[in-house]
């Protein structure tokens, strides 16, 4: 995840699941990474994470120069929103693990991560992807990792395609869909056989994530309007009333 003082965050790419006699491993391949350090002023810069080789290899089939092409995209902002997003989030969730010294359970004492519910929550399945597949974590202890550090102060409520997260993360978004799995399952149990109450609590609707529900879901906390409580996060509220309290 580290190397020095950088976190690297990693592109696209294939992610399977292989099971051992140890368990549950993931395999990646065809991976981009993007080396992310903090500059003066504490903002993450990328850097490629090979030097650049040279030679006659053409940079469209060398990943060092791809991975050197990434790095300049993100720090000019020539890329869309969601990935430059999911590398500050992927950064961030990486630097708060780090800070905790690799000890998950030292991680909420340390870090309090605020979430909008906007592109800000995509540094939600970044976590559970590192406390599950680096720390080698239960999904119980995970979850409860992440709900133990996490509050959202809800302000947004913004839809995002799934294939265009699994683009960037495809573990990332596996992970977001099986946090929707449970949901749905507690949805069933709260209100068996109204599917549209089900529909107006879950994640994901027609391949769109609603990074708002997914927030409330996975943060410890919710801290939001009135407007917000009886409208698109009712049904959460409905389920999990413990979670909420009230924007003043």
């Amino acid at each position: 995840m580290t190397k020095k003082d950088a976190i690297t965050v990693y592109f696209g790419g294939d992610a399977k699941e292989l099971w051992t006699g140890d368990g549950l491993h993931i395999v990646y391949s065809g991976r981009l990474a993007a080396l992310a350090r903090r500059d003066g002023s504490g903002q993450w810069r990328a850097e490629a994470h090979f030097p650049a080789c040279s030679g006659n290899v053409k940079p469209d089939y060398n990943a060092a120069s791809k991975e050197q092409a990434l790095a300049a995209r993100l720090n000019t902002r020539d890329c869309p929103d969601l990935t430059l997003a999911y590398f500050q989030t992927a950064a961030n969730a990486g630097e708060a693990l780090l800070s905790s010294k690799m000890d998950a359970g030292a991680l909420p004492c340390l870090s309090t991560l605020n979430v909008r519910g906007g592109l800000d929550a995509l540094i939600l399945p970044e976590l559970l992807r590192l406390l599950l597949d680096e720390c080698r974590l239960s999904w119980g202890d995970s979850v409860d990792i992440i709900s133990n550090c996490t509050i959202y102060m809800a302000k947004e409520c913004l839809c995002v395609p799934l294939p265009a997260i699994a683009a960037l993360t495809p573990r990332g978004a596996r992970l977001i869909e099986a946090v929707d799995e449970k949901l749905r399952g507690v949805l069933r149990d709260a209100f068996p056989g109204d599917w549209r109450r089900m529909e107006s609590g879950a994640i994901l609707s027609e391949n769109t994530v609603d990074l708002g529900r997914l927030s409330a879901v996975m943060c410890g906390s919710v801290i939001c309007a009135k407007e917000l409580k009886a409208g698109n996060l009712r049904t959460l509220y409905t389920v999990m009333p413990g979670k909420f309290e009230e924007d003043s």
